[in-house]
Parts: structure tokens; sequence; C-alpha cells
């Protein structure tokens, strides 16, 4: 980014940007550049490069004229004010690390900052705005850290600015810097409350949780859980294990149309003709077609990327951290995906849940699916692929041909799949490593 575009903003000694013979020496290049010849050219020329409302400004307005009435008079009043002391000068390496660590940090989404001259800006915009001066220090012109920088911004910002350009430094920062702060502060609602969810699924499970499993066993309720149940006969989801039972109360031995999928939009949990005692048996170790047939059964709807796409799908996945606190995703405990993403098996990157490239491909912008949901993508990858294999091998033992009845997981595509587990990776071929079960 050339040096003459736009104003350096220069605050004064509050400055911690520009050193005052830093902007005096960008201040004479400017000059030279825009072929400045008169005095009043040059002098507005230093003056248009200050921060309105900083110190530095004050200084300016309140500087006697026969003192700022030529460039060199204004120079002589400027090194006065700001002697133009030696500063240490950094190496690369700090610079590059200045660099990493100009964060956005998540806590300060669609609030306002302090920014030039104290004035209050909003922080994603004094993000973006000072993005190119650390560019420039770190001397990064062929954007060899832009991934990085991209990575360490807040997922409510990378989910927005994803489909917008973002290739170089100056269309990552123009892309921030247009954010709508609307948008901005609805994403970063949610995210919060999405975090709290989590870090409240991690914590240690009650103490009188194997009692209560134990009771739940023998269909007796503790009196003070009972005496609150307004319908006896509904079975509590939460007194078993994560993803046990189905999480909208479906009544004991009774049977759903599709195992796994409740009331409305949202479908969580086990079908209830499951056998109670299962719950925490491997399902890793079963026949290829079976576990197809469960990715298929306990599909959970996909929604669009619009807003009221985007809210059911924030609904689904708060269900599923409740309902599933200490279990990682599979065939039967799918994880919600991305509104708007490919389905699970149509060749998307498991990273960013894109089509077009593999896991760790150079154009990819880096891991910005839920982990979860990446966990989810890997163990459906390798589901299809075996089943895929299984039905190749079975059709190539028999001398006839028919007709094969087959109904596919929603809107993915036939084909091969790595394997989602370290032991049935292959290193030529598949979206990147798999997921350990």
């Amino acid at each position: 980014m050339p040096d003459h575009k736009g104003s350096l903003q220069w605050e004064g000694s509050t400055d911690d940007n520009l050193s005052p013979g830093q902007f005096l020496h960008k201040i004479e290049n400017k000059i030279d550049e825009r072929g400045h010849t008169t005095e009043k050219l040059k002098v507005n020329c230093l003056k248009n490069n200050i921060a309105y409302g900083s110190g530095a400004d004050e200084w300016f307005t309140n500087l006697d004229a026969t003192k700022k009435d030529t460039y060199d008079h204004l120079v002589v009043a400027f090194e006065k004010q700001w002697p133009l002391t030696a500063a240490p000068k950094t190496s690369k390496t700090e610079r590059i690390q200045t660099l990493k660590e100009w964060l956005l940090k998540p806590e300060e989404l669609g609030k306002k900052v302090d920014g030039p001259g104290g004035a209050q800006i909003w922080s994603h915009v004094k993000w973006a705005t000072g993005l190119a001066s650390r560019v420039r220090d770190a001397e990064d012109t062929m954007g060899f850290l832009l991934s990085d920088v991209y990575k360490a911004l807040p997922r409510p910002v990378r989910d927005l600015v994803r489909t917008e350009p973002r290739k170089t430094y100056d269309e990552l920062a123009a892309a921030v810097l247009t954010l709508d702060i609307s948008n901005l502060k609805d994403a970063a609602a949610a995210y919060a409350h999405d975090e709290e969810t989590a870090r409240l699924a991690r914590e240690p499970t009650s103490p009188t949780k194997a009692l209560r499993e134990a009771l739940s066993s023998t269909h007796i309720q503790p009196p003070h859980i009972s005496s609150r149940a307004p319908y006896p006969t509904v079975q509590n989801p939460f007194l078993a294990a994560g993803g046990q039972g189905n999480l909208f109360g479906a009544a004991r031995g009774a049977t759903l149309p599709f195992r796994g999928s409740g009331p409305g939009a949202l479908g969580m949990g086990r079908g209830t003709n499951l056998a109670e005692g299962n719950a925490t048996t491997s399902l890793r170790n079963r026949p290829a077609s079976v576990r197809h047939q469960d990715l298929l059964n306990y599909a959970l709807p996909h929604h669009p990327n619009t807003p009221e796409g985007r809210a059911t799908y924030q609904a689904q996945v708060k269900t599923w951290h409740t309902a599933n606190p200490s279990r990682k995703p599979d065939e039967q405990h799918p994880y919600p995906l991305t509104p708007g993403t490919p389905a699970v098996g149509s060749r998307e990157c498991w990273d960013c849940g894109q089509k077009g490239h593999m896991q760790a491909a150079v154009v990819c912008a880096g891991a910005v699916l839920p982990e979860p949901e990446r966990d989810w993508r890997r163990i459906a990858g390798f589901i299809a692929r075996a089943f895929h294999t299984e039905r190749l091998n079975a059709s190539n033992t028999v001398n006839f041909v028919g007709v094969q009845s087959y109904t596919p997981y929603p809107t993915y595509h036939q084909q091969q799949y790595r394997g989602a587990y370290v032991e049935d990776i292959e290193d030529e071929q598949g979206n990147g490593r798999g997921l350990s079960e």
C-alpha cells in the first residue's frame, strides 16, 4: 500500500505507531511524490496528516502564525515540540511478532474502543485501519502471514467475511472494515452464548449422577424429581449418560418414524427404540451397512444460510451439547452442520466445509468449522467410503445384473472417501487425516 495514500492520522506524543522522526520523513516523501512546490501546500500536507482532535492537532491550531507560515518554520517548531531522538531499531522478527499480536479480541466485538485522538470507534474498525502499518513494518509483501492473521480473527468475524475477497491484506482489512455492525453484534452474541454452553457442558458431572442413573434403571425416581415432573410417563433424557434417550420426551417404549429425530427442525438424541443399556457401547466395529443405515436414520435437518436457518442452527448446537456433554459425534449423534455448507460426504474440505480442495490445501482458509463438526464430517466420510466399498465388493461376487434399491444420504454423492480412523488411512488418497474414535 503506497505511503502517499490516505492520511497518517498522527496523534503526537500519544502515537504508538509513528515516532516524530518517522512522521516527518513520511511527510517529506508525500511532498516529493505529490510535487508540492508552494509553502502553503507543504504546510497543509503536514496539517492534513495529523489526527483531528489529537494533541498534535491542538498544538498546530495554537501555534503562532509566524511559526507555520513556511514549511521550514513549521519543521523547526515541530522539532522543538517533539525532539527527534533516535528510536531503538527493532528487528524484523519483532516486527513480524507485532503483526501477529495485532488482535481483534472477541470480548470487544460490537463495542467502541479508543481510537486516534481519543475518539471512540468500533473495535473492528480500529483493527482494520491499523493493519496496513503493521504489515508494512513486517515487510510481508507476499502475504506469507495472511493466513495466520485471518485465523487469529474471532470466529464471528471469520464467518461474516468468509465469502468476501481476502487474498491480500488490503482485501481482508476492507472486508472487516465494511462489516454491518448489527450483524456483527448478533454474531458476537451467538458466539458468546455457544461458548458459555460448551463451557457448562465441560463442567464435572454431578456427584449424585451415578445414584440417579441407578434409580432410573429400576424405574424409581427420587421424590424431589418425580414430584416436579409434570408428565410422570416421560423419561427425563438428562438422567442418563449424554446422548441417551430422546431430548423431546418420547414416552418409554414409544417409537418414532425416524430414529433420532424429534418434533420441529432440531431432531437431537438417539431413538427411543434402542435398548437402554447400549448408550456407551462402541459403534465403530459394526458392519458398514448398519453404520450407514444409522447415518441415514439419524440425519439432522441441514438449514440454509438465512437468518431463520442460522437461528435454528444455533438452537440445534445448544441442544446437542446439552444432550451430549461428554460424547463425540457419531452416526447416532450427528453434529449440526453449519448453514449453507455442503452436506457430509460431498467431498468437502473437513476444515472449512467448502468444496474444491482437500484438507490443508494452500487455498484453504483454515479450520473455521466447529471442532465437533469437523470430527463428524470425517466420521461420516469414512462410513460412506466403507459402505460403498462393501457394496462394490459384493457386486463383484455375483454373475448377474440386478437393480438394487438404495436411499442416499441427503444430497451426498456416491464416491469413495478416505477413512476417519487412523489405522484406515492411506497416504495417497482422501481428504486429510482422519479421526480416531
